[in-house]
Formats: C-alpha cells, sequence, structure tokens
C-alpha cells in the first residue's frame, strides 16, 4: 500500500486549511504536537517519519535484553559510571546489585516504552515515550530511587528529516539516538551528531556496537 502523500495544506487544528510552511515556522507548535502520539500516528509526514512500531524498529529494540548490550550502550553514555558504581557496591556503597550473569560488572534495569509524567496543579501533563530507558537505582529511606537514566530514541533509518526527529526526542525528553542508517544529503552525519549533541543528544550508531 502506497502511504498518502503529505498535502500541501494543514488538516487540522491551529492552522487548518492554511500551508504547511505556515505550520512549520511555529516551532512551540511543532514541539507541542511531537508530544501528541495520536497525531503523530495519523500525519506521521509532518514528522518526516512513517509509523514506528516497524518489525524492523521492534529488532533493534529487543536487543537492550541482552545485559551485556545494555551495558555497554550505557556505557556509552556514561563512561566509566557502571564500573565505578560496581566498585562502590564491593565496597559496601549506596548502590544495590543488579540480578544478571554479568557479577563483575555493574548492570542498567531496562524498560521499554518508558513515559514520563509531570502534573501541572492537578492535570497529569505526558511526554512522548522513550523506546528504550536504561536506569540505575540507589537505596533511599522509602525504597529506590532512580539514578542516571539514558532515554533511547531507536530510528532503523534517519535522513534529512532530522530536525523533525530532534523535536520529538526533545519533547520526550530522550537523551540518545541509536540510529542504523543515516541517509541524509543535506548535512553530514558528523554534523548531525553535532547538532543533536548541542541538545544534550548523542547519536549512536548500530554500527558502533555491531560489526
Amino acid at each position: 500500500m502506497v502511504p498518502d502523500p503529505a498535502p500541501n495544506v494543514v488538516p487540522f487544528g491551529k492552522y487548518r486549511g492554511q500551508p504547511v510552511a505556515v505550520l512549520m515556522r511555529d516551532q512551540s507548535y511543532l514541539d507541542w504536537l511531537a508530544g501528541q502520539e495520536g497525531i503523530r500516528r495519523q500525519y506521521p509526514w509532518l514528522f518526516g517519519a512513517a509509523a514506528e512500531e516497524t518489525p524492523e524498529h521492534n529488532r533493534y529494540q529487543v536487543l537492550f535484553l541482552d545485559d551485556e548490550f545494555a551495558h555497554d550502550v550505557y556505557e556509552h553514555y556514561f563512561p566509566g559510571v557502571l564500573e565505578r558504581d560496581h566498585r562502590r557496591d564491593l565496597a559496601g556503597g549506596d548502590y544495590v546489585e543488579m540480578q544478571g550473569p554479568l557479577k563483575t560488572r555493574r548492570l542498567p534495569v531496562v524498560t521499554f516504552e518508558d513515559r514520563i509524567e509531570r502534573r501541572d496543579g492537578y492535570r497529569v501533563v505526558q511526554s512522548g515515550s522513550a523506546d528504550v530507558a536504561l536506569s540505575l537505582y540507589k537505596r533511599s529511606p522509602y525504597g529506590n530511587g532512580t539514578g542516571s537514566t539514558l532515554r533511547i530514541e531507536i530510528k532503523p533509518q534517519m535522513g534529512d528529516d532530522y530536525p523533525a526527529v530532534l523535536r520529538q526526542m526533545k519533547v520526550s525528553e530522550c537523551n540518545m539516538l541509536y540510529l542504523v542508517a543515516y541517509t541524509g544529503s543535506g548535512a553530514t552525519l558528523d554534523q548531525v551528531r553535532k547538532i543533536f549533541s548541542a541538545s544534550g543528544i548523542a547519536v549512536a550508531m548500530h554500527s558502533d556496537f555491531w560489526e
């Protein structure tokens, strides 16, 4: 089935009936739209990507079930943190040793489709979800509290739609893009890495971990 082409006129909302170029100039509105899952699913052309829940996307997501792979990705963003906290475990420090086969190394806790919820008075405000979240937990008098968390967006492919991906990730508060293939021609991969890095987001290529 051939997907519907992107229209020239906005079919909904604040800019209904106006040229798409007008909507694209309203950055704050675009950021808000990126956090609305229903809109992202119904109008994927607006964000430069098709629906993400594809077999290919899922294949890369389940890689994070492997303890050693999850460890290596976390270490890529937080160099030395896992080993340093493992030494604190051995010395009786605050961090809790996680269950898993890698008894000589600290392991992050893996969660999928992780959503952040914040409150605006009595109203719950939801951001977009991260495909994968890798977290450390440490003891507190009230149970386990979250330590350093890596929130990951997975893209099997990204091209010149990278500004839309960046907007989406800022709304969902992701700090790593796990990218399999970059196909853009308007900017080099190194330039895209620098653009994302300026917003505190690391771009990790699949080839960084798998040959």
